[in-house]
């Protein structure tokens, strides 16, 4: 999910897997796996300074753009407050 702050320089994200991806360790016995994920988003983005993300990583590519990486578990999700720089 993504929306527009009310400001318009922000965007609020709800980042979610709801694949648990499941893992047969024994039989009738199963457990979820993390989902790696990564997002490029169009230019240059921060996290809002009273917004922060336990295991949320943030960078820049090489074309100027931002990429946000987590690893998504138990179908929960991350959210993510950012600002446009």
């Amino acid at each position: 999910m993504e929306r527009k702050d009310k400001n318009g320089n922000g965007l609020e994200l709800a980042l979610c897997n709801p694949n648990l991806r499941p893992e047969m360790l024994r039989k009738n016995y199963w457990e979820s796996r993390p989902t790696p994920m990564a997002i490029e988003l169009k230019g240059k983005w921060k996290l809002k300074p009273d917004k922060k993300v336990s295991g949320l990583t943030i960078g820049q590519n090489e074309r100027g753009n931002t990429i946000l990486k987590a690893k998504l578990a138990e179908g929960n999700p991350i959210y993510v407050s950012l600002i446009k720089l």
